[in-house]
């Protein structure tokens, strides 16, 4: 992991990485969404549970089908959790935009 995080591009086309989830997501995983209330204008902070402790979890897809399903376009920062970073693959997570999560990425 430590080496492919290190050869990560350092910039992606735009929507790469949302269009590559989304065609896993729909081919693999066929999650149903339903919207029960729009997403306020302001700031809104998502949660998700999180079932398996490790780098990559299924709920992490659920939310970005959800997202989708919302039409939320504006910037979004994932706070991830430490083992990401203590697994060398804190890098890569970076780069696809999350950060650690603490009080103080809050």
């Amino acid at each position: 992991m430590v080496a492919f995080a290190n050869h990560w591009p350092e910039t992606a086309p735009p929507g790469w990485l949302a269009s590559t989830i989304q065609t896993y997501l729909r081919v693999y995983h066929r999650h149903e969404v339903r919207i029960d209330a729009a997403v306020p204008d302001r700031p809104v902070m998502f949660v998700c549970n999180h079932g398996f402790g490790g780098v990559i979890d299924l709920n992490v897809g659920a939310f970005v089908a959800a997202r989708q399903a919302a039409g939320v376009t504006r910037p979004t920062t994932a706070m991830v959790h430490q083992i990401a970073w203590t697994l060398g693959a804190g890098p890569l997570v970076e780069r696809l935009g999350g950060t650690p999560g603490s009080r103080s990425s809050c």
